[in-house]
């Protein structure tokens, strides 16, 4: 066991520990290689095609594949690799670069931290974003996504001027990417955000450990509560008049006593994560602790390729009925549903959905 530090005793260095702390895509973009969802090619040699690309295996782990058999791993494997380390060696080294100066605070992924909070420990970690209003462009960019303005202003989402974070400049207004700040409240002197980065490999940087939509729950909403994996989810779900709450990642694990809180409100509590290793084993963590009853958004596997969460099916089938949804004050079920027959009419041609149909028979 390694002590890192006197207020840190208890925490090991093993990647079950390091991995939940730090960016994947960070630790192979510091050695040269951005991550992309595309095959690329391996920007530390010259070659005439692309060779490289990243995927995820089953235990959501990123893998960098070079077919040329250069390379094939893990973000540990690769700083072996590259630092010709021994494993501790490059944990260790991993640490020191990705986790000790970011103010992270470790002690919440010890298993044995008592985990009895509705919130997990904030960080240090200075944010500085300077929001502005809506226009025409940044509001179709969640219109799309079937989220209106008045939704955004519930959930205290705006565009960004400019950002800081410790000082250092990551975003302007002037950049060819778009920001958006979700703001949480000030908590321990510094405003607890998370800003948003759409279509970038690193969408998000924050500095809190919130349960996004909790502040906003009153009583007078509906009676089921959907806990689901984003904040973008939880507003699309609101504009079907859905109450529900998305932790900071499908690994958070809730406090009996929150869930108790929220039975005791009245609320008949659903889960409704991706259609992937995490989301399933997150859904199935809720159900086997709580008796959380989870809900899969799609039919079939092969689906999660053509529309992966809420938002992604109301961007893919946005409809005059999809619309006329929100006003029936459906149930989640109903809504799933209804979402899952609209999903099987639209791509009843695709090659995913025949593939799938050839697989069922």
């Amino acid at each position: 066991m390694f002590n890192l530090n006197e207020q840190e005793e208890s925490f090991e260095l093993k990647k079950d520990n390091i991995i939940h702390l730090i960016n994947e895509e960070e630790v192979f973009n510091a050695y040269g290689i951005p991550f992309t969802h595309n095959s690329f090619k391996n920007p530390i040699r010259e070659e005439a095609k692309a060779s490289c690309c990243f995927y995820r295996n089953k235990s959501d782990e990123l893998y960098l594949i070079d077919y040329s058999g250069w390379f094939n791993g893990n973000c540990f494997d690769f700083v072996m690799f590259m630092e010709r380390k021994t494993f501790k060696e490059a944990l260790l080294l991993i640490y020191k670069n990705f986790v000790q100066g970011k103010n992270i605070p470790i002690t919440v992924y010890n298993e044995n931290t008592n985990r009895e909070r509705e919130f997990l420990e904030y960080n240090k970690t200075e944010i500085i974003a300077v929001p502005k209003e809506f226009k025409k462009a940044t509001l179709s960019f969640w219109s799309k996504q079937g989220i209106t303005e008045s939704t955004l202003n519930k959930y205290k989402v705006r565009p960004v001027e400019r950002a800081d974070v410790n000082g250092k400049i990551v975003y302007r207004d002037i950049f060819t990417f778009k920001c958006y700040l979700y703001y949480f409240a000030k908590v321990d002197g510094l405003h607890r955000v998370k800003l948003y980065f759409p279509g970038s490999s690193n969408k998000f940087l924050t500095n809190s450990k919130e349960i996004e939509g909790l502040r906003q729950l009153r009583k007078t909403d509906s009676m089921e509560l959907v806990i689901t994996k984003s904040l973008k989810d939880v507003m699309l779900l609101w504009e079907f008049g859905i109450a529900s709450i998305a932790p900071p990642s499908e690994r958070f694990k809730f406090s009996e006593e929150l869930i108790n809180k929220l039975k005791e409100r009245g609320w008949v509590i659903y889960s409704l994560y991706d259609f992937d290793f995490t989301g399933v084993k997150g859904m199935q963590e809720l159900k086997k602790s709580f008796g959380i009853e989870p809900i899969l958004l799609q039919k079939r596997r092969a689906f999660v390729k053509i529309a992966k969460d809420l938002t992604d099916h109301y961007k893919l089938l946005k409809s005059p009925y999809l619309e006329s949804l929100k006003t029936k004050n459906l149930t989640i079920k109903q809504l799933v549903l209804s979402l899952r027959d609209l999903l099987d009419e639209s791509n009843s041609n695709t090659k995913a959905h025949q593939k799938s149909a050839v697989k069922q028979k």
